[in-house]
């Protein structure tokens, strides 16, 4: 609570496993938003599909509102907080991150809360270490909410009764190492729900809840599973469901490059560099796709600027635009414009997406078109 104005302010992390499903969620907040009077939202999609110098800013922007090592006295005054209590006059503050995996590892954040959607034991440990992570103290009630299946688990796939994997992508199973269930609730011992903690990652439960079933192995515990992939590429087995790293020490990999064609190392799916370029004027931009020289190609038709209704207690946590932000750092940097595009507006997209084409919006990034 904020002694001068009476007003409260949260900060919550939504964390979903992929992008295209939160944005479509985040679209749906901004649309509806808050379900009682005197709330506002503050909405903020963080992933990696932005151009680099718009995923900077608002990097730099969390890094310095969910920092709060100091009193809340303090943080109360911070220049960015003060702005955000500012924007509305509904007493009740909300700051909602939703955000991929992008959260979980080497971001030094303290957030209040946070709703997960499932996808590992290492996801949901990660996850919860962003939670009070710079305050000492327990809180008073539960501030984690855990979902009991991610959306992947609620979609109707495969044939007839196969089984198909849905903690993937990212998480650890796959049709080699299937889950008994996809309930998270009976996927954990109430240890575990109790203690989201690095101890279930450390420590191997004796004996796994696993059982073989024709030439997979079903788990019946969520960090079980990840126990047994890991022990199957860090020792092997005769069965040999995964590649295993042994084989640099037990046979002569070293003497071909075959084990590394096979299975590469970090693979990653293809993708092409993408930048906005501004025109002379610096009025406006043109999509288009880096090619081998570093020239660009207009790409205009694939990627369709994005016009969304937003609800009148709702607003982007962080809403500066792309050429506000590059005639910014242009200056900052005593670039020109279209240099500075270059240097420090590039995105990554997939590949794989590129005949359908990309929706865009500055504060929601890329993503892919239905």
């Amino acid at each position: 609570t904020d002694a001068a104005t009476g007003k409260r302010i949260i900060f919550g992390l939504a964390r979903m496993a992929n992008i295209e499903p939160l944005v479509r969620t985040a679209q749906r907040l901004l649309l509806d938003g808050p379900p009682v009077r005197g709330m506002h939202w503050h909405l903020c999609c963080y992933h990696s599909r932005y151009p680099m110098l718009m995923r900077s800013a608002l990097e730099s922007a969390l890094d310095r509102l969910l920092t709060r090592k100091g009193a809340d006295a303090d943080f109360l005054a911070q220049p960015g907080v003060r702005r955000l209590l500012a924007r509305s006059p509904e007493r009740d503050h909300v700051v909602i991150v939703m955000a991929t995996s992008v959260a979980e590892v080497g971001r030094d954040h303290d957030y209040d809360w946070a709703v997960v959607e499932p996808s590992s034991m290492r996801s949901l440990i990660q996850l919860a270490g962003r939670v009070r992570r710079h305050r000492a103290g327990s809180p008073a009630s539960p501030n984690i909410f855990l979902l009991d299946r991610n959306l992947r688990a609620l979609t109707p796939a495969g044939r007839g009764n196969e089984p198909v994997p849905a903690y993937c992508r990212p998480g650890f199973e796959s049709k080699s190492f299937m889950l008994e269930t996809h309930d998270v609730t009976s996927l954990l011992t109430p240890d575990q729900l109790a203690r989201l903690d690095a101890g279930a990652r450390v420590a191997e439960r004796n004996p796994l809840a696993l059982r073989p079933c024709g030439d997979s192995l079903r788990a019946g515990n969520l960090a079980d599973l990840e126990h047994a992939v890991l022990r199957e590429v860090m020792l092997g087995s005769e069965v040999c469901r995964l590649p295993c790293v042994n084989v640099w020490w037990r046979d002569h990999a070293t003497l071909s490059g075959e084990v590394q064609r096979t299975t590469r190392f970090r693979k990653q799916e293809p993708s092409d560099a993408y930048v906005w370029l501004p025109d002379e004027d610096g009025d406006s931009c043109t999509f288009s796709r880096l090619e081998r020289g570093q020239e660009p190609t207009s790409q205009q038709g694939l990627c369709t600027p994005l016009n969304i209704s937003i609800h009148e207690n709702v607003s982007f946590l962080e809403e500066r635009g792309y050429l506000s932000l590059l005639r910014w750092l242009a200056e900052e940097k005593e670039l020109s414009l279209r240099e500075c595009a270059f240097r420090f507006g590039r995105v990554d997209l997939p590949r794989r997406d590129a005949d359908r084409g990309w929706f865009y919006h500055p504060q929601l990034g890329f993503f892919k078109r239905d």
